[in-house]
């Protein structure tokens, strides 16, 4: 299983998978003679995001795997700042707020800083075995699980 790789909007490309062999990697990518130059910058089994694709957050990847929502930095692969809670979390930027919808169906509304996750805002919103990302509309939420989907005003 591989998530969608994350531009970091410059130069550095971010891939992650799971299953048996669980891997995170960074690759650089320059331009040399009219050709494309990829260079492994970081690999580590330990960031890793498996199911859910993370978002990029100026220098930073935020995105969750398992019980952990984490930042990590996209030049380094260095984890700043894990948060517990939200299993499994598919994440949405939007307007500076950072939206999780986790797979038991829990819907977090948070604001993230390069030290950490702040949660303003918690509840439940659809049943279990919710692993599609929110996705933000201006200002209409739209969230599914398995039986349902839904459309939230949030303006």
């Amino acid at each position: 299983m591989i998530v969608t790789p994350v531009w970091n909007g410059e130069d550095i490309i971010v891939c992650s998978s799971a299953g048996q062999n669980p891997i995170g990697r960074a690759i650089r990518l320059t331009r040399q003679d009219d050709k494309t130059v990829p260079k492994g910058l970081w690999l580590s089994q330990k960031i890793r995001f498996g199911q859910p694709t993370p978002v990029r957050f100026g220098e930073y990847l935020i995105g969750a795997t398992r019980n952990l929502v984490m930042a990590v930095e996209f030049s380094t692969g260095k984890r700043v700042w894990g948060h517990r809670g939200f299993p499994h979390a598919t994440c949405v930027l939007g307007r500076g707020k950072f939206i999780m919808l986790d797979s038991s169906g829990q819907l977090g509304l948070a604001t993230v800083t390069p030290t950490g996750l702040t949660v303003h805002s918690q509840c439940q919103v659809t049943e279990r075995y919710s692993f599609t990302a929110p996705t933000l509309v201006g200002k209409t939420l739209y969230l599914r699980d398995r039986k349902h989907i839904m459309a939230l005003d949030v303006g």
